[in-house]
């Protein structure tokens, strides 16, 4: 599982920045009436990566109990990614509208027009 949270949460990341790029595969994600769902693409996305890198950080400390310092080092990264990445995830999963200051500048200055 902590293997599957780290791949998951790198594929998150990835699809997260690409999203946040300005190339037309990012723009493709439009349609007709505006972005999909800019929560799910901006807010939730990077946010669920967040949570399962720092969860994954979590478990992989929780493996290395043996090894004192090993194990408190990947705790004390990890729960503040897991922690901020829940967060993230909630808001973006119930929130109204995504913070302006999380949006990329791409989709701002096509909203303006």
């Amino acid at each position: 599982m902590v293997f599957l949270a780290f791949g998951f949460g790198i594929l998150c990341a990835i699809g997260a920045l690409y999203l946040r790029r300005d190339t037309p595969g990012s723009r493709a994600w439009q349609g007709q009436n505006g972005m999909i769902d800019e929560r799910f693409a901006f807010l939730f996305l990077p946010a669920f990566a967040m949570a399962l890198l720092g969860l994954g950080l979590v478990s992989a400390g929780g493996l290395s109990r043996s090894i004192p310092w090993l194990f408190w080092t990947l705790t004390v990264i990890g729960l503040p990614f897991a922690v901020v990445g829940l967060g993230g995830a909630l808001v973006g999963l119930f929130g109204k509208t995504a913070p302006a200051w999380l949006l990329p500048r791409w989709y701002k200055n096509q909203r303006k027009h």
